[in-house]
């Protein structure tokens, strides 16, 4: 489910590649368990089974971003003045 991670990639400044990754995978798993009936289509509640899926692979996205750091975050953007 690539749809929370484009979104995050545009908009979300937070998101990491961690983040994405583990949204990525989680949602394609979710659907890979879904189509082989691993999981009841009772928790669809009603819904299509991609509804689930997006909302585990949102959930992942945020929470792995906020759970990793970002690899420029440590770095400090400095301005040497002009002399």
């Amino acid at each position: 489910m690539l749809f929370p991670t484009t979104v995050a990639a545009l908009y979300w400044t937070r998101a990491t590649k961690w983040g994405c990754i583990a949204s990525i995978l989680g949602g394609e798993l979710t659907y890979v368990a879904y189509y082989f009936k691993w999981l009841s289509p009772d928790l669809t509640f009603g819904f299509l089974s991609v509804v689930p899926v997006v909302i585990v692979a949102t959930v992942l996205l945020v929470v792995v971003s906020l759970a990793t750091s970002r690899a420029d975050a440590g770095a400090e953007e400095t301005v040497e003045p002009a002399a």
